[in-house]
């Protein structure tokens, strides 16, 4: 809790305004006197605008779906009883596991410059490390936060991707806004590649830090610190393409620009 509160603290300067789309709901049809014969109406839908909005229609349930089963996976893990905390996020980070997008997320935190730039062996040590590091921080951090009451407000189309608005009411302080960003893979897979909290894009922020490290101290010192942060149960050797995304949908880097989210209400 003391990690996501520090979180929130950090980026409570990130205040924007979501603009809700708004649907038109047509006319009702007008009944025809008995006998008259029915004249065509013209509409101001062609069959393609229809067929395309029934489409986004779909694809914006599918994202929520995708969403509310993956906090109520990670809710189960976390919750269960008669198990210890170690265990508890470690079947959290399973959760993670199977909903990021790991082989995008990983070049992009890291940068596809950077990361193409790096050795054979430097390669292989990131893609070793990275599955278990980024999930352990994600399970570090929202751990204290799910399991409070929440609610799905709004998705929200942008580009090919679609973001799930949540909040949580939490008992020892100000409700916490989620937004979780979901793109669906040319495997018709769907994965998240984001996670913003209270505007501010959690993936961009481990962008930032990664660079910096590299800059100051170089690419071996940042694979020594991210393989000292995994404990010593993890096992390290898991592949960075667990998502199973086609490589060219992997190989692009996620798009950090987002539709700006609604103000830090609840950011304190």
């Amino acid at each position: 809790m003391v990690m996501m509160d520090r979180l929130v603290a950090s980026f409570a300067h990130v205040s924007a305004l979501i603009v809700t789309a708004s649907l038109s709901v047509p006319a009702a049809a007008q009944d025809t006197p008995a006998g008259e014969v029915r004249a065509e109406r013209p509409s101001d839908e062609t069959p393609a605008e229809t067929s395309t909005e029934e489409a986004a229609v779909s694809q914006e349930a599918e994202a929520t779906a995708f969403v509310q089963r993956l906090l109520d996976d990670a809710e189960a893990a976390l919750t269960e009883e008669d198990t210890s905390d170690a265990a508890r996020l470690s079947a959290f980070q399973n959760v993670l596991r199977d909903g990021l997008a790991l082989e995008a997320l990983s070049k992009f935190i890291i940068s596809r410059g950077a990361y193409d730039a790096m050795s054979d062996e430097q390669r292989a040590r990131y893609d070793r490390a990275f599955p278990d590091y980024i999930t352990q921080q994600y399970a570090e951090q929202f751990d204290g936060v799910l399991g409070n009451p929440l609610e799905i407000t709004e998705t929200k189309p942008f580009r090919k991707d679609i973001f799930v608005r949540t909040r949580f009411v939490r008992s020892d302080g100000p409700p916490l806004n989620v937004d979780w960003r979901t793109r669906a893979f040319s495997n018709e897979s769907r994965k998240l590649i984001d996670i913003v909290v209270n505007g501010a894009s959690i993936m961009s922020v481990k962008r930032s830090e990664f660079a910096a490290f590299i800059e100051a101290n170089g690419v071996d010192a940042l694979l020594t610190e991210i393989e000292k942060a995994l404990p010593d149960t993890v096992a390290v050797g898991a592949t960075a393409g667990a998502e199973t995304a086609d490589a060219a949908a992997a190989d692009e880097e996620t798009d950090p620009e987002a539709p700006a989210s609604d103000s830090d209400d609840g950011d304190g």
